[in-house]
């Protein structure tokens, strides 16, 4: 938080009104209670400011502390240091946190404070878990006795990975004397930059205890690490920095943690250990398979963003997992319960009514709430979350549960799926959306009959996906007509398929859908009765709505010889649905002997057994 201070003749301790604070959990500022997102080394470059304040550092300090062992133009630092100031409302004639030196380099003036959550504000984030919150907390208690223990926290995107961090992480600062580093994974990091994420935990580390036990434990167990950190101005002469090798640097870095984990429990959380680079793998590897004692507990969150070839991150997984090294808590969607509290928690008070929400008319409604949540998102909390903001922002109340939940996929959960699938590549994007246009159960042979490739290839790429817990699980296998089994997947969340269906163009859509329904009428040699009521939808996405009603129509004829009256019914009027379609001139032909069947119908006669077979398909074809 800045501190405002009189005005005084000194620009340089000018203070405005605004408060600004850090937040190295979530690697932002916030001005207030707005939140401003700061690139990855933009905000290494403020933190590293932050820790030298009222020092005059150079550039070339900078440089070295964050982009160490790597060549950049020096002029990107000014580059940073500009976007720095806007976000700050900084000014360098009149600086409150920046000062510039011309030839020299630059004073942090200013004081920013670690903006700290409240535990009701953590808990806000959080619903369940509980399990899991115990299987860490006898983790870190297990460290505490000298074993070094791990914990991987996996799961698709938006499962509350880092949610369930933070939490346990609050938890142990309140309840034990614990050292803490964090680092973050970022897809951003520049190629050829090793040990990017030990970096980054060595500088949390340093900079968490005095600068004097930093400097003499680098001194005595890491001193090629002393430059790189960057914790004091580099000796007159002395060697450059970063010239160790990458295994001399990771040994060191055992050495260091192990020494500073002799005393208090010193806890090393990584967030998106996905991103991680082949050397700070090899160097978790390490310190973990160490014998020594230490009070070391190392937890990490996982998301599987490599879905062809192999995946370093998930083999050293693996491999930490099978030697019993490290524990991997798979999270799961959130149940039934859980997503009740959840959505009490996202309204901000103890779940009863209150004068302005008619969420809570009754118990009922309550539950068809967490019914419909639960049908569209699944119990994954980013869906959810999303899903309860755009209701509320629509002035629809959370659970005034409407047919549809939504019409149309949020923003957020547009560009959080659009993420996702960049890195899943355009093959699988594209074999997802064919998915979806089969429904939200399809098999592989659909897909491959509508993209033309071979099947063999769509059931790797769906297995991978499944096997991951991403927008895919496997649900069974299906016995074609011709006797050829196939695999069967389901999207794991509606909201999935729906933001899939939005994402085609609408003429690649149609064209999909018309090649569906005419596969399957291929595949059934034409005999599709008890399919009609599927390839029926198919031509209504395709718009051919003559071959829609026919279908329609031979699904209601199916099913009343299965005495399902209730079916044909539905089908019927599916079909006087797709007739309004028609021009005007073909719509009443169409529309007549389709109304005088629903009326035989309510009468309780059957008015297809009479019709011969080819009377039943007229339309159809």
């Amino acid at each position: 938080m800045v501190k405002a201070k009189p005005a005084t003749t000194d620009a340089s301790h000018w203070r405005a009104p605004v408060t600004f604070e850090t937040d190295r959990g979530n690697r932002c500022l916030w001005r207030g209670n707005v939140r401003l997102d700061v690139t990855p080394k933009a905000f290494d470059v403020l933190e590293f400011l932050r820790r030298n304040p009222n020092r005059l550092v150079s550039h070339d300090e900078i440089l070295d502390a964050v982009w160490p062992n790597t060549f950049v133009q020096p002029e990107i630092v000014k580059t940073y240091v500009r976007t720095l100031r806007r976000l700050l409302d900084d000014n360098a004639q009149q600086p409150r946190f920046i000062e510039t030196r011309p030839r020299c380099g630059y004073r942090f003036v200013g004081e920013l404070r670690e903006r700290r959550e409240t535990a009701a504000q953590q808990q806000q984030q959080l619903a369940g878990r509980s399990a899991e919150r115990q299987a860490l907390q006898r983790g870190c208690e297990d460290a505490g006795q000298g074993n070094r223990s791990g914990a991987v926290l996996s799961g698709e995107s938006g499962i509350g990975k880092s949610a369930l961090l933070a939490d346990c992480l609050a938890g142990l600062r309140r309840t034990a004397p614990v050292r803490v580093a964090s680092a973050y994974g970022s897809p951003s990091r520049e190629p050829g930059e090793p040990l990017a994420l030990v970096t980054d935990l060595l500088r949390d580390l340093t900079a968490s205890i005095e600068p004097a036990e930093a400097r003499a434990c680098l001194r005595l167990h890491g001193p090629s690490w002393a430059g790189r950190l960057a914790l004091h101005p580099p000796a007159e002469g002395a060697p450059a920095r970063g010239a160790a090798g990458s295994s001399c640097l990771a040994r060191e870095a055992c050495a260091i943690v192990e020494n500073l984990a002799q005393t208090n429990t010193l806890v090393l959380a990584i967030e998106d250990l996905q991103w991680a680079d082949q050397a700070s793998l090899d160097f978790l590897q390490a310190l973990l398979r160490r014998r020594y004692p230490a009070k070391l507990f190392v937890v990490a969150t996982f998301r599987q963003t490599c879905f062809v070839g192999p995946c370093p991150v998930r083999e050293t997984i693996d491999d930490l997992v099978s030697h019993g090294l490290v524990r991997e808590l798979r999270l799961g969607p959130l149940s039934g319960a859980e997503i009740e509290t959840f959505l009490s928690l996202e309204r901000g008070h103890d779940g009863q009514a209150r004068p302005d929400d008619a969420h809570a008319r009754s118990v009922q409604d309550a539950q068809d709430a967490v019914r419909a949540y639960e049908e569209e998102g699944g119990g994954n909390p980013l869906i959810l979350r999303a899903l309860y903001g755009a209701r509320c922002a629509t002035g629809e109340l959370a659970t005034n549960v409407p047919d549809a939940l939504l019409r149309r996929t949020p923003e957020a959960l547009r560009t959080s799926f659009d993420l996702q699938l960049r890195e899943a590549g355009p093959f699988l994007r594209d074999a997802l959306e064919t998915g979806s246009i089969a429904g939200q159960q399809f098999c592989a042979w659909a897909v491959a009959k509508m993209l033309d490739v071979e099947q063999a290839r769509v059931e790797d790429a769906f297995e991978r996906l499944a096997e991951a817990q991403h927008f895919l699980r496997h649900d069974g296998c299906y016995a074609l007509p011709d006797g050829a089994i196939t695999p069967i997947y389901r999207f794991k969340y509606r909201s999935q398929r729906r933001f899939l269906l939005e994402s085609q163009a609408p003429a690649r859509r149609v064209a999909r859908y018309r090649r569906f329904g005419e596969a399957i009428v291929s595949l059934w040699r034409g005999d599709v009765a008890d399919v009609a009521g599927d390839v029926s939808l198919c031509f209504k996405g395709a718009g051919d709505w003559d071959r829609a009603i026919g279908y329609a129509r031979l699904a209601a004829s199916n099913a009343l010889e299965r005495s399902a009256p209730t079916e044909a019914v539905r089908f019927l009027r599916e079909a006087l649905g797709f007739a309004a379609r028609l021009p005007t001139g073909e719509r009443d032909a169409i529309q007549l002997p389709i109304r005088q069947d629903l009326e035989r119908l309510a009468g309780g006669a059957e008015p297809f057994r009479s019709l011969p077979r080819a009377g039943r398909l007229q339309g159809a074809h």
